[in-house]
């Protein structure tokens, strides 16, 4: 008789300094365990990076009672990549697939039907998956990341696009943004985790580049695609925005990955023009 297939751990990044953080963790929880909105089981893991929220301990400990979740604290605040291994690492030690899940997200989006969202990850025959992701306007946030020639810089395909336009509704071989990102066992088997060095930016889109590179370019040449049958809410930036220490992670994180990418073309992150349109 086979062994029980392991579900899935979804991996939350706690960061509260604001009460109407512990409102937005707590609509993220009620939303993934909701089975009108997520079919799929799993466990979930909170990992705090160190909130300076006096009440947050507590606060954190009740929710994870409430939702039957784990609660992992860190004891200093090291920044995104540092406090999603956390999860990634238990989860490739328990052979599990592991999603990343953003406390800004919610499986809550007007208009859109979700409580596959997970099945019809697991399903997309991609290595790595990502979502489609709409501001609280229903405008949509990402669907997917483009290297942009105009301002030499990354950033969301179809950013304030409405969410109906016909690209938005096509699934495409890109990068994805790590706000909720599917992550198949065998992606941690080749490329491991999130790279330490980055504290805040550009960590998702390194980590989708080194599983979706070819060899020759330090990749593992699997697939990473945006499938927009995944669909949530984002509430972008509400968590960390404003902080002049996450200013300077920013700014350090976009150097470092400008350095690690010198040698590496681009032109796969370009979208292709249609003439015809």
């Amino acid at each position: 008789m086979s062994a029980k297939k392991p579900l899935p751990l979804c991996i939350v990044p706690v960061f509260i300094h604001r009460p109407d953080h512990v409102q937005l963790l707590m609509r993220l929880l009620t939303s993934l365990r909701d089975p009108s909105r997520t079919a799929s089981k799993m466990d979930i893991l909170l990992v705090d990076d160190c909130s300076p929220y006096e009440k947050k301990s507590s606060i954190l400990k009740g929710m994870a009672k409430q939702f039957d979740c784990d609660l992992f604290e860190k004891p200093a605040n090291t920044g995104f990549s540092k406090t999603v291994n956390v999860g990634l690492m238990r989860a490739h030690d328990e052979r599990r697939v592991a999603i990343l899940a953003n406390m800004d997200l919610e499986f809550s989006t007007p208009g859109f039907e979700c409580k596959n969202w997970l099945k019809t990850a697991l399903k997309d025959p991609a290595d790595l998956v990502g979502a489609r992701l709409l501001y609280p306007n229903g405008l949509v946030q990402h669907g997917g990341v483009y290297y942009s020639l105009l301002h030499r810089y990354l950033d969301h395909l179809y950013r304030y696009a409405p969410p109906t336009m016909k690209d938005v509704n096509v699934r495409t071989e890109v990068p994805v943004t790590g706000a909720l990102q599917i992550i198949k066992p065998n992606v941690m088997d080749a490329v491991g985790y999130y790279d330490e060095h980055f504290k805040m930016a550009y960590e998702d889109i390194d980590y989708c580049l080194r599983v979706m590179l070819p060899p020759e370019f330090g990749g593992a040449g699997l697939k990473v695609a945006y499938n927009p049958e995944v669909v949530a809410t984002h509430h972008e930036s509400l968590i960390r925005g404003g902080q002049q220490k996450y200013s300077q992670w920013h700014d350090e994180s976009w150097i470092y990955f400008q350095q690690k990418y010198a040698r590496t073309p681009m032109q796969g992150l370009i979208p292709p023009i249609d003439r015809k349109r």
